[in-house]
């Protein structure tokens, strides 16, 4: 299968462009659905688009990856002073201590 579509995008780029927007219009739908995050949007891009590259099939990717959601953005923040204080109120030994002051490594 991978062969066909390699076929047509050497011969036909265009219908190779449409068909990859519409696969990315399906998946749009789906994150609209909340079934997807949009996230994972370019990592399933990713495998059609190394294809391709690998095999010298000229497609451009410029409008194609505009298509993509915005991504959506951590939750996560720093912990308040407050916050900090409380954990180590909280904690009843130097090894609780030690552990709930030990920043995450990145």
């Amino acid at each position: 299968m991978s062969e066909a579509f390699l076929g047509l995008a050497k011969k036909d780029p265009a219908t190779v462009k449409s068909i990859i927007k519409s696969y990315i219009k399906e998946l749009n739908k789906s994150v609209k659905s909340g079934g997807l995050s949009p996230n994972t949007i370019p990592n399933k891009i990713k495998p059609i688009k190394a294809l391709l590259t690998v095999n010298d099939a000229d497609i451009s990717w410029k409008l194609i990856n505009k298509m993509f959601p915005r991504e959506r953005t951590s939750q996560d923040r720093a912990y308040t002073r407050e916050e900090i204080q409380n954990m180590l109120e909280q904690c009843s030994s130097l090894t609780d201590k030690m552990i709930s002051m030990r920043s995450p490594t990145p």
